[in-house]
């Protein structure tokens, strides 16, 4: 491209710059790339299709053969829905010969569960109700909690709650499907009824509601109360019975009673009503746990006390061990029916059997009258007794008065004996003193005597041992009296002392000392005082 200007009247020309050959190269460049992206994002769309997480695609053939009457679903090179369904992620669809739809998959939440149906197949055969795989139907087999890629053109999903049996529960199972049996119960898979050898303890289970019910069933101890109103207007719920003299009976009862697991499925069919509901599937009305006590418990109650009542009397029911024996006749005979319709029955206490006040009112006032006459009888002997002990009173307190003087006189006696018996115990008690007194006098004058005799013969034995000694000693020295002087010095002195010689002047020791017999003796120290030089003898 060029430009012009016009300078002095006359246009002038410029040839174009570098920079607009680069925007046109661009253009040129980039106009057919997004012409192309634009191309490649339409085919890709016309002829890719996306399914999103959660989703899936349902393929629609809109060539090849027709299908069979009998023929839902579409199979390769017939024309319909195809029977395989797409999942999440891209695939390719020729857009001229079919056609999508996205539909969601099939949520089963957690404690549900699904009922399937199959909408093409073949019926089932020999004469079933529920559909196996690959035929028309109910199916047996049910969808647990989860995500399921299900065509819809295909199965319908019913979704309904698992069966949950809580604690303090047990669950019988009944079929609700299938051919009536002889019997309350199913014998085999083709029978309805109720499984006898089967019973689901506390859980949650996810069976076929169309194929199964689950009957939940209480177990664990019940009582059944029976109550006399004690005041008008209150609900009475009382068990009434004719006695054998045909007055009306009462009783306030609490009966306790269970039914084992095991005998729960027994015991059902036998309380069960069934409507059939047509097609083979039978609607239950389920004996529930009342139903039980009403048609178990109650009836067999009230029966037991009409026919066992008819054999006592009125009065026998004011009768202690009458009453116990009809107490424990009903307990037995109410445990044995009980038991053979598969309930327990673990206590059956009659707390109160309540007569007709018509009967008792001519009993109390008989038992009063007697009562009062009783009454008057004793009072006349209490009267009587009463004179007798005011007599006996006076009888006791006049023979307590003379025990009480008897008692002070023979104190006195006692007393004056005990001051004598005093006396002659002192008077003996002083001579026995004074005589042995005297006794302890002989005695050391005696022992004075004879102790002054010894003393002098041990003192005149000491004397002459010694002499004795000294004389044997002299004889050992042979008279010479310096070596007897000297042993005997050297006895009496200290052991500490120790003799030492010192060296006087030149020549030898005995020389210089000539015939002077001369010993040095001094004290040695002891173990507290230092050792000290003895001093210098003059020359």
């Amino acid at each position: 491209m060029s430009s012009s200007r016009i300078t002095d009247g006359e246009p002038h020309y410029t040839l174009p710059g570098r920079g607009g050959r680069w925007k046109r190269l661009l253009i040129l460049i980039l106009t057919p790339l997004v012409v192309g992206l634009v191309l490649f994002l339409i085919l890709w769309n016309t002829f890719y299709k996306y399914v999103p997480p959660g989703k899936m695609l349902v393929v629609i053939s809109k060539m090849g053969d027709d299908l069979p009457s009998s023929q839902v679903l579409a199979g390769p090179k017939q024309k319909g829905v195809q029977r395989e369904v797409l999942g999440e992620g891209w695939h390719f669809i020729m857009p001229v010969l079919y056609t999508t739809e996205l539909h969601a998959n099939k949520v089963v939440e957690p404690g549900m569960v699904g009922i399937l149906t199959a909408k093409d197949g073949d019926a089932p055969s020999e004469g079933r109700i529920l559909a196996e795989d690959g035929e028309r139907g109910i199916r047996k087999r049910v969808l647990l909690p989860g995500t399921y890629r299900l065509n819809p053109y295909a199965y319908q999903v019913d979704l309904v709650p698992a069966s949950k049996i809580t604690a303090g529960h047990v669950g019988v199972l009944r079929r609700r499907l299938g051919t009536k049996g002889p019997t309350e119960f199913a014998e085999n898979d083709e029978q309805m009824g109720i499984l006898k050898h089967r019973v689901l303890q506390a859980g949650t289970y996810y069976f076929n509601t169309e194929e199964y019910e689950v009957i939940p069933c209480e177990i664990g101890v019940s009582q059944t109360t029976y109550h006399v109103a004690a005041r008008p207007g209150e609900k009475e719920t009382a068990i009434k019975f004719q006695s054998k003299n045909g007055h009306e009976i009462k009783i306030d009862c609490t009966i306790e009673w269970e039914v084992p697991p095991e005998n729960w499925p027994t015991l059902l069919a036998k309380v069960t009503k069934k409507t059939d509901g047509g097609r083979g599937k039978a609607e239950t009305t389920v004996g529930s746990w009342e139903t039980i006590q009403a048609t178990i418990v109650h009836q067999n109650a009230g029966r037991i006390c009409i026919t066992r009542g008819r054999n006592f009397g009125t009065l026998d029911f004011l009768d202690g061990l009458l009453r116990e024996k009809f107490q424990a006749d009903f307990q037995t005979e109410l445990d044995k029916v009980c038991k053979s319709n598969g309930v327990l029955v673990r206590s059956a206490f009659i707390r109160n059997i309540v007569i007709p006040e018509g009967f008792l009112d001519p009993i109390r006032k008989d038992a009063l009258a007697v009562e009062t006459r009783l009454t008057s009888e004793e009072q006349a002997r209490t009267a009587e007794t009463e004179a007798d002990v005011a007599e006996a009173k006076k009888s006791i307190m006049a023979r307590e008065q003379q025990v009480h003087a008897q008692t002070e006189l023979m104190a006195g006696e006692i007393d004056q004996e005990i001051m004598s018996l005093k006396a002659q115990t002192e008077a003996d008690i002083a001579k026995m003193t004074a005589e042995n007194r005297a006794k302890v006098a002989k005695l050391d004058a005696k022992r004075t005597e004879l102790m002054g005799g010894a003393k002098a013969d041990a003192e005149k034995m000491k004397k002459t041992a010694e002499s004795s000694v000294y004389k044997m000693k002299l004889d050992v020295f042979k008279g010479d009296g310096d070596a007897f002087l000297r042993y005997t010095l050297a006895q009496k002195l200290n052991e500490n002392i120790r003799v030492r010689l010192f060296q006087s002047g030149p020549g030898t020791l005995w020389t210089n000392m000539g015939d002077k017999s001369m010993n040095l003796f001094m004290p040695l120290p002891t173990d507290k005082e230092p050792i000290k030089k003895a001093p210098e003898e003059k020359k």
